[in-house]
């Protein structure tokens, strides 16, 4: 099992990540904002991580700092991870249900950040949480893990499914690419990763 910690501090935020892998699902997330919490427990569960995320900020703004910057702190542990880990499997592929909604995953370690996002929500709140914050975070994760990251939300009539199922599925899109290959290759034509 690998483990990094990584720990970001700005006049706007705070943020504190333990993330492991492979890890038992043992997740403990307090960002302040419940419906984040619940997104973010979900991702790490289902990519079968440990992780211990603590981050508190100017939200009495709004959710934007704190959801960008924990993005940010993530995408890092995730590099990290990444590296420490090679060779992995380095491609992650994943379609995962709720409900109604439906969203598809592809994922590749590849050093080249870049983030596909076709996800359209019916309803632009889930309580008090606006649902464009969570393209921001993908992204700042993308930027900082260097990874690409195609999200599709196929469908979904209810916010919080198509949230919940995209989450599930970058989880376990996420874990697919860290696993460790067995024969030592890394899966590049070129015989290395970009870094």
């Amino acid at each position: 099992m690998e483990t990094v910690k990584i720990e970001r501090t700005t006049k706007e935020t705070s943020v504190y990540a333990e993330i492991s892998f492979p890890g038992k699902g043992d997740v403990s997330v307090n960002t302040t904002v419940p419906f984040f919490d619940h997104m973010l427990t979900a991702l790490f569960f289902h990519g079968g991580f440990d992780a211990k995320i603590k981050a508190k900020g100017d939200t009495e703004i709004d959710d934007h700092h704190l959801v960008e910057d924990t993005g940010i702190v993530i995408g890092q542990c995730l590099s990290q991870l990444d590296k420490q880990s090679r060779p992995t499997m380095r491609f992650g592929s994943v379609s995962v249900p709720m409900d109604d909604a439906a969203a598809s995953v592809l994922t590749d370690f590849c050093g080249r950040p870049f983030l596909v996002w076709n996800v359209h929500f019916p309803q632009i709140y889930c309580g008090r949480f606006e649902m464009c914050l969570l393209k921001e975070f993908f992204s700042a994760l993308v930027s900082h893990a260097r990874i690409n990251l195609h999200i599709n939300g196929l469908y979904g009539e209810n916010s919080h499914h198509l949230s919940e199922a995209v989450f599930k599925a970058v989880g376990k899109a996420v874990g697919q690419s860290l696993t460790k290959r067995t024969d030592g290759v890394t899966p590049s034509s070129k015989g290395m990763l970009e870094s």
